[in-house]
């Protein structure tokens, strides 16, 4: 998918308690150059109630990313 054999994969949790609002994003970078390959962000989730799911949204983000830079 990517041209770059070599990326960081970098993930975030953002939550608002007061306002019980989380995001998640996702965001591939090449190691050498620091250039933004490729950037996910899944806002406006309620927490506490779906911080699972936002868990589990950048596991799935994770394994495809990185099944697409896999050379094996």
């Amino acid at each position: 998918m990517w041209a770059n054999s070599e990326v960081i994969i970098r993930t975030q949790l953002v939550v608002d308690g007061p306002g019980g609002l989380l995001s998640a994003s996702c965001e591939a970078l090449d190691f050498w150059s620091g250039e933004r390959i490729a950037c996910e962000v899944r806002p406006s989730m309620r927490f506490p109630s779906e911080a699972h799911l936002a868990l589990l949204w950048l596991e799935e983000r994770q394994t495809t990313w990185l099944t697409a830079v896999a050379p094996f």
